[in-house]
């Protein structure tokens, strides 16, 4: 009997199974839990997409409709790995990257994105929607810088998909354009071949967002959704407000060494200083290259434009949306990492074989060890950082199920209220009520997106998304539900669970959980 023979490369191989080894060591037990929280109670809400459409993610509900609308966290880990994997096999071919434990690091470098744990942490019905949207736009950056003509025509398909999904990764196809034009330089490639793969690069980038915007328009006619106004929404798009031009560049450019400055994880002081020595360590690397390969003045030029500019690339989307910042946003920052490993290796075969010459062998030794056992620390760090916060998912949603159930028994003894046909408003939130408890194991990631409070209803919508979703209770929302909560009457009120912080208002069961 014939078989199926799928041609597959070792390093291909490898790479999927090391991204799939970091992300089950990382990442597997939030696939393997509830802990929905925050924007995540969306995890079930198709009526959601009129919400992404108005905020210019419209291939959102598009690949919802393929993959389904309800997101099983086993279903979005084995999705994310898919997409991910794939990513990093295209990462590696266009950086060249060859080694065993070079292709080990990439693989690490990109499952451990800080993106990816705020996308786990409080948008994990979303993360393997990121992920496709890194797909797309490391597909583009593959396609247009490896073909002739067929990438120039498809890479603006691809990019607008991708900002269709999530606009941040866009960032993603600039740095790696930029990454790949820095290495081939390295390697002794003249300018001009290079500036014209990256003016095709550009070429491709401004007609992809010019179909996105166009999409953007017809999904907003198609479904008579408005734009969104919101701080993270495209009506605004670099209007600077007070800020000059040249101010929010500078702020752009300085972002990333802010974030370094700032970075969240569980050791901060140890990672920051380990993240440092990564970027000391690649610059070395890359200036040994120049050296060793006697670099033309031109390409050393170019070579040192476009590493100086980096941090322009990475974070671009700085910018274009006045200075927004989210986790969510960063992704492209790791990809840094990815240069690090790929101009190491890059040294490293420069100075030859281990032992060639006992005046490189240290040299080469102490660099063949350093940024792998670097690395290995972030690794470690991020593991840890990223497990406790999804313990601490885990956690919000029992306590949010202890409150709950007691906010349901108090309004079902409330004369008056029946269940399902009661409209019902909530004054107030859990994390300001008398009930919360601060968890001081946690007290480190307070400042982390999507894990600063202790309950999994985050917000007003929360509240019905838990109860409707989560708990499957026949809840109806009151009308102007908001605007209740502010009356006189509901000000007098006690907090729960004082007495009387259930009752009857104008008919509206309202339910009173802070001042």
């Amino acid at each position: 009997m014939d078989k199926f023979v799928v041609p597959m490369s070792r390093q291909t191989r490898r790479a999927m199974l090391y991204t799939l080894a970091f992300l089950l060591i990382m990442h597997g037990f939030r696939f393997v839990s509830l802990g929905f929280s925050h924007d995540a109670l969306a995890f079930a809400a198709p009526t959601d997409f009129e919400w992404k459409v108005s905020l210019g993610r419209y291939m959102q509900p598009v690949y919802w409709k393929l993959r389904g609308y309800v997101a099983a966290p086993y279903l979005v880990g084995l999705m994310t790995w898919l997409w991910l994997g794939i990513s990093v096999v295209l990462v590696l071919r266009m950086t060249r990257v060859t080694g065993n434990l070079a292709t080990l690091l990439i693989a690490g470098v990109m499952t451990s994105s800080q993106a990816i744990i705020s996308a786990n942490t409080g948008f994990i019905h979303e993360t393997d929607t990121f992920m496709l949207a890194l797909l797309l736009a490391v597909g583009a950056a593959y396609l247009c810088l490896n073909t002739r003509y067929a990438g120039l025509a498809a890479s603006p398909l691809l990019l607008a998909a991708s900002a269709g999904l999530y606009q941040s990764f866009i960032q993603a196809y600039i740095a790696l354009v930029m990454i790949v034009a820095l290495l081939d330089l390295l390697r002794g490639e003249r300018v001009l071949p290079v500036a014209l793969r990256c003016a095709k690069c550009a070429l491709a980038l401004g007609v992809g967002m010019a179909l996105y915007l166009a999409g953007y328009r017809l999904a907003l006619a198609v479904t008579g959704v408005e734009a969104s106004n919101s701080h993270n929404g495209l009506m605004h798009m670099a209007d600077y407000g007070e800020a000059t031009f040249a101010q929010m560049l500078w702020q752009t450019y300085v972002q990333p060494f802010g974030f370094l400055r700032d970075l969240q994880s569980r050791n901060a002081a140890v990672v920051k200083l380990a993240q440092a020595c990564v970027l000391l360590l690649a610059l070395g690397a890359t200036a040994a290259v120049m050296i060793k390969k006697r670099l033309r003045p031109l390409e050393t030029a170019a070579a040192l434009v476009i590493l100086l500019l980096l941090p322009l690339g990475i974070n671009c989307i700085f910018m274009i949306y006045r200075g927004g910042y989210h986790e969510l946003m960063l992704y492209s920052y790791c990809l840094v990492n990815v240069y690090a490993v790929a101009v190491t290796e890059q040294a490293l075969s420069l100075l030859g074989p281990e032992g060639a010459g006992s005046a490189r062998l240290p040299i080469r030794r102490g660099a063949a060890m350093a940024l792998p056992l670097l690395l290995a620390l972030i690794f470690f760090d991020k593991t840890v950082f990223a497990n406790q916060l999804y313990l601490k998912k885990e956690l919000e949603i029992d306590s949010t199920l202890s409150v709950m159930t007691r906010v349901l028994d108090r309004l079902e003894q409330t004369e008056g209220y029946v269940v399902g046909e009661t409209p019902v408003a909530f004054a107030g939130s859990l994390d300001a009520s008398q009930l919360n408890q601060d968890k001081p194991a946690f007290a480190y990631t307070k400042r982390f997106n999507g894990s600063e409070e202790n309950y999994a209803i985050t917000f007003s919508d929360t509240f019905w998304m838990y109860l409707r979703d989560v708990l499957g209770y026949p809840i109806v929302q009151a009308e102007e539900a908001e605007h209740i909560a502010r009356q006189e009457a509901v000000a007098a009120m006690p907090s729960f669970p004082e007495k009387g912080s259930v009752a009857l208002v104008d008919g509206v069961a309202v339910v009173k959980l802070s001042d």
